[in-house]
């Protein structure tokens, strides 16, 4: 489960329709950071432009040469509307490791919330 997702896209392309990302962070609901870094030919340029999604998110595509040709993720803004949307479609299964950390987290923003903090 990621909490957040931060990217950046190549310079080689810069006007397709599918850009190529060269640089990925994950950091999971667990606190696990993970960093993907482009291979492969200097001459292209990650961009210094940063994009963002926050909430709990789930990855259904994957795909990587040198970049990151092929990213889909699967989420929403809380974990509370994830864990419903997750079971009203049921899309995916959720095993009870991931079922307890959506609601442990969920539970952590409402007493977060509570306390005005």
């Amino acid at each position: 489960l990621i909490r957040k997702l931060v990217w950046s896209y190549t310079t080689l392309y810069p006007n397709s329709t599918k850009p190529r990302i060269g640089y990925l962070k994950i950091e999971k609901l667990d606190g696990e950071v993970i960093e993907i870094f482009r291979k492969g030919d200097s001459n292209v340029k990650v961009s210094d432009v940063k994009h963002s999604l926050n909430g709990v998110f789930i990855i259904t595509s994957f795909q990587m040469s040198d970049d990151i040709i092929r990213l889909r993720v699967c989420g929403s803004d809380t974990s509370k509307n994830f864990l419903r949307a997750m079971e009203y479609y049921s899309l995916w299964g959720l095993n009870s490791s991931a079922r307890k950390a959506l609601d442990n987290d969920s539970k952590k923003k409402k007493k977060k919330n509570c306390h005005g903090k």
